[in-house]
């Protein structure tokens, strides 16, 4: 249990370092190949500016759910704060064009990392009027966790909110009691994106370092699911390429109107 804890504690050390070593590698990455081609080097912009805006929301209190590219150097982004999903326009440098609550037209005077901070304010004084609305919902969904041994078997899981896996001491202890035979830890992201999150970069920091080695990694999303190597090399997987426990891991998510995973099953 104290091995656990430490394990713990170490996360929460990593969370912004990782994030941190994360942007250097990026950047790192594009000064070793200068020449590569345009697509590869507007995918990696977009990983960055991905990066940013979750800093800008993570800082603030919010989480971004979901981001889309519009055009014409627009993004549409879904997120979350105090409870309440959002939908907002954004440019490149993140100034808002559209809040996706009612300012009066006052839209552009912001910039992305104040935004909710204006939304707490509307919450606060009862005036939060929302403008854009998010058609996709979330009834049902919730994120999930398993924890998978030799040949895929389910050795533990739980399940956490709709669009969030709140970290869980009952977890990290499931995790060092079977580190032993613990090969794989797989999670759900019902609404996207697929990719892992800064918030799962920190913890993937924080097992190495508690397990004194590196696990596989794999987040699955309604449609694929990306897997990390021990070696930091990762695999997208599609249909009858993805493993058979992502069916009922999707299933346990709610994204195939599937019941609820157990929390703390053996």
């Amino acid at each position: 249990q104290l091995a656990a804890e430490t394990a713990e504690r170490t996360r929460v050390r990593a969370e912004r370092e990782a994030r941190a070593a994360e942007r250097e590698a990026r950047a790192a990455e594009r000064a070793r190949a200068p020449e590569r081609p345009r697509r590869a080097e507007r995918r990696a912009t977009s990983e960055l500016l991905a990066l940013e805006i979750e800093d800008a929301l993570e800082g603030a209190g919010a989480r971004l759910l979901d981001l889309r590219r519009l055009g014409a150097g627009m993004l549409e982004l879904r997120w979350r704060f105090l409870g309440e999903r959002l939908v907002s326009l954004v440019d490149e440098r993140l100034r808002v064009v559209e809040a996706g609550i009612c300012l009066s037209g006052h839209d552009a005077a912001l910039a992305l990392p104040s935004l909710p901070g204006v939304v707490r304010e509307a919450m606060e004084s009862g005036q939060l009027v929302l403008t854009r609305h998010d058609e996709e919902g979330e009834a049902g969904l919730r994120e999930v966790c398993f924890l998978l041994g030799a040949g895929g078997r389910v050795l533990w899981s739980d399940a956490g909110e709709a669009l969030a896996l709140p970290d869980s001491r009952a977890r990290w202890e499931a995790i060092w009691s079977r580190r032993a035979e613990l090969e794989e830890i797989a999670h759900s992201h019902p609404l996207g994106p697929l990719a892992f999150s800064a918030e799962d970069e920190s913890t993937i920091a924080a097992l190495a370092a508690g397990l004194g080695r590196a696990l596989r990694f794999s987040v699955v999303a309604p449609r694929a699911t990306l897997r990390r190597e021990p070696d930091g090399s990762e695999r997208l997987l599609e249909g009858t390429a993805e493993p058979a426990w992502a069916a009922a891991l999707r299933e346990a998510s709610g994204m195939t109107g599937g019941g609820a995973a157990g929390s703390g099953t053996a």
